[in-house]
C-alpha cells in the first residue's frame, strides 16, 4: 500500500509520537503475562506470541518496546516520519532477497 498523502486513513496524529523514532525488527513478545497482544500505530493489524488468526508474529517495535508498526506500514511511512532502524539486518536481507 502506498502512502496517499494527509488524507490516509492510517494517518491518526502519530508523527506527535513516532516522528524520527528508532524501530527494530522482532518477533511479538507481550510485554508482561497478562498482556496478549498489541496493534499496528498505524493500521491497527494485531501481534500475538500465539500467532492465532488474524495475527502478526513479528514486526517493527520501538526501543522502548510500547509501539509496534507493521511491515506494510512500516515501509509506508518510514521516510515521511524518518524512521530508524536498528538491529534489523535480517529483515532487510531477506527483502532484498525478494527483489
Amino acid at each position: 500500500m502506498k502512502v496517499s498523502g494527509d488524507e490516509d486513513w492510517r494517518l491518526m496524529g502519530q508523527d506527535k509520537y513516532l516522528f524520527g523514532a528508532s524501530f527494530e525488527f522482532r518477533k511479538y513478545e507481550p510485554p508482561r503475562i497478562d498482556w496478549d497482544h498489541d496493534h499496528c500505530e498505524f493500521c491497527l493489524v494485531k501481534f500475538c506470541a500465539d500467532q492465532g488468526e488474524g495475527c502478526f508474529p513479528d514486526g517493527f517495535v520501538t526501543e522502548n518496546k510500547k509501539h509496534w508498526v507493521c511491515k506494510d506500514c512500516y515501509e509506508d511511512f518510514r521516510d515521511r516520519f524518518r524512521f530508524k532502524t536498528t538491529d534489523s539486518v535480517h529483515y532487510f536481507e531477506e527483502k532484498a532477497k525478494d527483489k
